[in-house]
């Protein structure tokens, strides 16, 4: 992770005069700066040598004055730019970042906004002065990775099943999925797994009644187990939301599209096609023994009727708490 690599270089004294942080992942963009502005300056040092300016607030002339200060009773000072992508000039910036002070670290953070590397003062290659990323979403089906990666980090460890069912839960707002995290890490010994008993517990994600033990359930024709599943959702709508079920269900049986018409037939071109893990192939392939591709067809159909219903077009007479057990049963029969 080009973040990570960063921090690290940071806690080894590895310091620039510039950092420019873009891109579409937030969470990402905000770990550096958080560490800058909290680690590279003592608590003593703080009051006169961190200068923090949000967005439509920036004046360039000023900062950049700001920045040409000597620090005060410390080695440095830090400038940071937050919101930057609602700084309207901030190419007044450049003639600064190709000459910065040596004495300052400043930080323009742009989230949703990307640095184009091919100007010469946003390029470390050409610019040695700046050290420059353009985060990226994380694609929902490399969510599970991220968070087994992560908790990894933190001096814990979860299976890939478990970390299937908090992203599919929790979506890909990585801030909200640390956040999770965080409680499940104060919950348990540094050092142990994160099992499901424990995100049941402080997350309330039930091991057994879950949007992952759905897809499973829809997958193996499983009537009894996923109308269970449905009802609990129904009688739970703040935790399972209709919207968030029909796009989790919306990408496994897209997933189970691709399966049929991948080119690459073998396990591992298949795997790579849907965006899977190998060890999940198999259950794809006993859902193709239920779902023929013309029935994948319908089941999307009936997957968008449901996304529009959700929000309120064609909403029909029934209630949207029977809309988990009405949209099963026209996937499953």
């Amino acid at each position: 992770m080009p973040h990570q690599k960063i921090i690290n270089d940071l806690k080894k004294g590895d310091i620039s005069p510039v950092y420019l942080l873009g891109g579409e992942e937030a969470f990402h963009i905000d770990k550096v700066s958080d560490y800058i502005e909290k680690k590279l300056l003592d608590e003593s040092e703080v009051a006169f040598n961190l200068d923090i300016f949000y967005g439509m607030e920036v004046d360039p002339a000023k900062v950049i004055a700001i920045c040409r200060e000597f620090p005060m009773m410390a080695e440095r000072r830090v400038v940071i730019i937050k919101e930057a992508q609602k700084v309207q000039d901030l190419d007044l910036f450049d003639d600064y970042i190709l000459n910065p002070s040596p004495t300052t670290v400043l930080v323009i953070a742009k989230k949703g906004k990307t640095f184009d590397q091919r100007k010469k003062v946003y390029n470390p290659k050409s610019n040695p002065n700046v050290v420059t990323i353009n985060t990226k979403r994380i694609p929902d089906y490399k969510l599970a990775d991220w968070i087994q990666s992560y908790t990894k980090s933190e001096g814990y460890s979860i299976d890939f099943q478990n970390a299937q069912i908090l992203s599919d839960h929790l979506g890909s707002d990585l801030s909200k999925i640390v956040k999770e995290l965080e409680k499940l890490f104060i919950s348990i010994k540094p050092g142990s797994p994160i099992t499901a008993l424990e995100i049941e517990r402080n997350i309330g994600i039930s091991k057994d009644f879950n949007v992952f033990e759905l897809q499973k359930s829809i997958g193996q024709k499983n009537f009894k187990k996923a109308f269970q599943i449905a009802i609990y959702f129904s009688e739970n709508p703040k935790a399972h939301p209709i919207q968030m079920t029909v796009a989790a269900l919306n990408t496994y049986f897209t997933k189970l599209m691709i399966f049929y018409y991948s080119n690459d037939r073998s396990d591992k071109g298949l795997s790579t096609a849907m965006g899977i893990q190998p060890f999940f192939l198999r259950e794809y392939k006993e859902a193709a023994r239920y779902y023929p591709a013309k029935k994948v067809v319908s089941v999307i159909g009936i997957l968008r009727e449901y996304d529009l219903k959700s929000k309120g077009y064609e909403a029909g007479s029934s209630g949207h708490n029977d809309w988990h057990k009405e949209m099963l049963f026209k996937i499953m029969y």
